[in-house]
């Protein structure tokens, strides 16, 4: 689970902040929020952050090499919070490693939240456990997944990978494993990267593929496939 840090003087916006990345995180973030840089060099040593935001007004605000002293002392990745547009070179001199715009509209910001957690560790990979040994499988490439009879098929775009393990909806590996995923079926999961749309008979994937949507999920998986796209913003 990623732990990250938010500075930044208007509270209102980063408890904003803070609930669009816990939701584009599927819930798998602790949070902090400092009111300033000094609250934060003061009480942020507690925690080995994954991941810190640092806001300013303007940009003869932003500290010095704040990115690097983060990269440094935290391990951490480093993302500035502003209003005005900040080149790729000043951006990378100073260790941050993206920015979020202040004045960017809701869905923007939503994007560009999902770019910064595609890149974090927890993202990466897929974990599966399976008596005792372990399987890793990178989200990026899994298209959907399936349960029958206690045997999960993973479809990646290269190929199919199987393992033993408990229907999904009783798996806590598979239950909570990325933002990305919509659960179709009670034992079927998709990758929205790959969804191409919505069909009577289900929902068609990338591969051609179509899964069945149960009544029951249908009217949810739409609704956070549309909120997924934007298109209901």
């Amino acid at each position: 689970m990623e732990t990250i840090a938010i500075i930044e003087h208007d509270q209102t916006y980063a408890s904003l902040v803070k609930g669009m990345y816990a939701s584009v995180a599927g819930g798998s973030a602790l949070c902090d929020l400092f009111y300033d840089l000094t609250a934060f060099l003061g009480g942020g040593r507690k925690r080995n952050y994954d991941l810190v935001f640092y806001g300013v007004d303007r940009l003869c605000d932003m500290a010095n090499l704040f990115g690097v002293f983060v990269h440094d002392n935290y391990n951490a990745r480093a993302v500035l919070m502003a209003k005005e547009e900040v080149s790729p070179e000043c951006l990378k001199h100073n260790g941050f490693d993206d920015i979020l715009r202040k004045d960017a509209p809701v869905w923007d910001v939503i994007r560009t939240l999902k770019r910064i957690y595609d890149k974090s560790p927890d993202a990466a990979n897929l974990t599966f456990i399976d008596r005792g040994e372990t399987f890793v499988v990178n989200y990026r490439e899994l298209l959907y997944i399936q349960s029958s009879y206690h045997i999960l098929t993973l479809t990646t775009k290269t190929g199919e990978f199987k393992t033993r393990d408990h229907y999904l909806h009783d798996n806590p590996y598979c239950t909570t494993f990325h933002a990305l995923f919509m659960r179709v079926h009670r034992s079927a999961y998709a990758n929205m990267m790959y969804v191409n749309t919505f069909v009577p008979a289900g929902v068609k994937m990338a591969d051609g593929k179509i899964l069945p949507v149960s009544r029951r999920l249908r009217e949810r998986a739409e609704q956070k496939f549309r909120h997924y796209t934007g298109t209901d913003l």
